[in-house]
């Protein structure tokens, strides 16, 4: 997990990363007191090494959460909770595959169906069936397997693959505009992991 989220980090640009180290107020100890006195900071002044690895000890040493939270809803190990009046309550979810998701009401649900059909071109409604007939199938949780299976789901449409997570109660809090729909696969795999290992335990 720590490989994962180094390699994540790795990934985002330098003023990301600088953005979010001066949201935590967190910056590498050799340059700290030098930084904090700026009004601007430039590329010389930090790494993103240098910022990849203090967000990597901020996440695993400076929080108190180990598992998954709902930015920016996290507790400090030394300092008060953070206040961030302009952040949405923090709706009732839970984790799935490391995601939160909201959990639904039966009420909620059939209503976010409802309004999710009602926009639904030709192509998504087919792909609903399309993507029943993929879960209704044999399942193989190996990794081949479920890369076979993102593949086929990959085929259909967004508000397809979001019904089907609404239907399965899997809808996640966040969905980022441009991975929408990696974000609504990785459920449904999630889901179909889950449903195999239930299965495997009933049967043994």
């Amino acid at each position: 997990m720590q490989t994962q989220l180094r390699s994540r980090l790795k990934s985002k640009k330098w003023g990301a990363l600088m953005f979010v180290c001066n949201d935590l107020m967190v910056f590498p100890a050799q340059v700290f007191d030098d930084i904090v006195k700026k009004t601007l900071v430039t590329k010389n002044d930090m790494t993103k090494d240098d910022m990849v690895n203090t967000l990597m000890e901020w996440r695993l040493n400076s929080i108190q959460e180990d598992q998954a939270f709902v930015w920016p809803h996290f507790t400090p190990t030394v300092f008060a909770p953070p206040r961030a009046p302009w952040a949405s309550p923090v709706l009732s979810h839970t984790f799935h595959g490391n995601i939160a998701c909201r959990s639904l009401t039966d009420a909620e649900r059939k209503m976010m169906m409802e309004d999710t059909a009602r926009r639904m071109n030709w192509h998504s409604a087919t792909g609903v069936g399309h993507i029943h007939q993929l879960l209704w199938a044999p399942c193989d949780n190996s990794d081949i397997g479920k890369e076979k299976l993102a593949k086929a789901l990959n085929a259909e449409g967004i508000d397809a693959l979001l019904y089907v997570c609404i239907d399965l109660n899997r809808v996640p809090l966040q969905l980022p505009r441009r991975e929408v729909k990696r974000v609504l696969i990785h459920q449904v795999i999630t889901w179909v992991g889950h449903a195999y290992l239930t299965s495997y335990l009933l049967s043994n």
